[in-house]
């Protein structure tokens, strides 16, 4: 996996150039375009893009069921996956022009800073309709805060919250429907792997596989069983 690619895409490049046997990188990669690949190199996960887009379809849906036309959303993120709240803002403005959209990417997948945030920005702005957050664990952090404010009596009525990777604990949160998290992007962790492997071994054999391969995502929404894999923090 590749932290931080603006930073560090040198260093993968002379990483993959000198130790000369097959990489795989999976959940991100140092390379923007298939083109950009050593012959070596291949890439298999979910795109951050694509995890963005359905978290918006969704949400845009679940709200114009609502009859909310103009909808404060806050989007809780991190500097790593841009594509996640990029596309969501695109996508949702795009569904609800008339959307009210705020971005904080300093959560760092934190739990803890995640719920300060939403904390710090109920107390600035009184009420939110949604909360998207592009990982679990950071959606749990905003849970934490609407249930704390939700027992001393001071909570925002009907918030929905949206995270990305279908965690355990997500899932088992969203499934008791006894909160405000409403859904997460699945990412099919197992079948990640499994292509992950597979292309791995091919590269390794000197057989041709597609530089880069991208497993589709599903959405895991309140009062709906998934079968997929649950898939790690990020």
């Amino acid at each position: 996996m590749a932290a931080d690619r603006t930073a560090t895409r040198a260093d993968f490049e002379s990483f993959c150039r000198d130790v000369r046997i097959p990489i795989v990188f999976i959940d991100s990669s140092p390379f923007e375009q298939p083109r950009e690949y050593p012959p070596n190199v291949a890439f298999v996960g979910c795109s951050s893009a694509e995890i963005g887009g359905k978290a918006a379809d969704w949400l845009a849906k679940t709200v114009n069921d609502r009859g909310i036309d103009s909808p404060d959303v806050l989007v809780i993120a991190s500097t790593e996956h841009p594509d996640r709240q990029n596309t969501f803002v695109a996508r949702l403005q795009a569904a609800l022009p008339s959307a009210q959209i705020t971005v904080n990417d300093q959560a760092m997948y934190d739990r803890k800073r995640s719920s300060e945030i939403v904390d710090q920005h109920l107390d600035r702005v009184g009420t939110i309709h949604a909360i998207f957050c592009t990982n679990d664990e950071m959606a749990l952090g905003a849970v934490d805060t609407i249930q704390r404010r939700a027992a001393a009596g001071n909570s925002p009525q009907d918030l929905i919250v949206v995270g990305v990777d279908a965690t355990r604990e997500a899932v088992a949160t969203i499934d008791s429907g006894g909160t405000a998290f409403r859904a997460t992007v699945v990412q099919a962790s197992r079948q990640v792997a499994e292509v992950a492997v597979s292309t791995l071994l091919k590269l390794r054999a000197g057989g041709r596989v597609e530089t880069v391969t991208i497993i589709p995502t599903t959405i895991h929404p309140i009062g709906h069983a998934s079968s997929a894999a649950h898939g790690p923090r990020g």
